[in-house]
């Protein structure tokens, strides 16, 4: 399975390994529902609303769909793995 990481933080680096470790955590991330890859990435980006908060969310490469934005990567997972 092939799992990346994107982040719209400039602190990228600081966030990679984390990123990473939840991967290596994770192994188990069903294919996408829409299209049936497994080229998933986890984004982070910053909420615009409150600039010191993030959202995460896991999406496909290759279709787009994605889990939804929440508040933090163990939520955007839970929700990946429990759709329709």
């Amino acid at each position: 399975m092939s799992h990346t990481n994107k982040t719209e933080d400039p602190e990228y680096d600081a966030q990679d390994a984390s990123f990473d470790k939840f991967w290596e955590e994770h192994e188990e991330a069903k294919i996408c529902p829409f299209c049936g890859e497994d080229d998933l990435v986890i984004e982070r980006k910053r909420n615009r609303r409150s600039p010191y908060n993030y959202y995460y969310f896991i999406k496909c490469t290759i279709c787009k769909a994605s889990s939804g934005a929440y508040a933090d990567m163990e939520a955007a997972y839970k929700h990946w793995q429990t759709r329709a």
